[in-house]
């Protein structure tokens, strides 16, 4: 896919199932793109990756000198807070580790971390 153009649902859906001929539905894809993430992360993970590794450049959360922007300054421990939200959204702990449930449910529960 084209990261440049934004396609909804339903025309994403179309695509997939024009170039691979599956017939998938939404969820189905949804479903294939949260055990992408999944496994992705397991992977990561068996690789010495974990939630420490998952924060933005310290020149990203620097405040900005000049501009519109001078006034404006990402907070970490608010970052912190969204990347753990992100990961119990995920359905993974606070140290970004996928749970036995997410894993059971996506079909890739023999991939979990030892």
């Amino acid at each position: 896919m084209c990261f440049f153009l934004r396609y909804d649902d339903p025309k994403m859906v179309d695509i997939v199932n024009a170039v691979t001929g599956w017939g998938i539905d939404q969820d189905a894809l949804l479903d294939i793109g949260e055990r992408s993430l999944a496994l992705a992360r397991l992977f990561n993970l068996r690789e010495g990756f974990g939630a420490g590794d998952d924060r933005l450049p310290p020149k990203v959360t620097a405040p900005h000198v000049s501009g519109v922007l001078s006034k404006v300054r990402l907070d970490d421990a608010d970052l912190a807070e969204q990347v753990r939200a992100y990961y119990r959204q995920r359905g993974w702990d606070d140290e970004g580790v996928p749970g036995s449930a997410t894993l059971e449910r996506l079909g890739i529960s023999e991939y979990a971390r030892a």
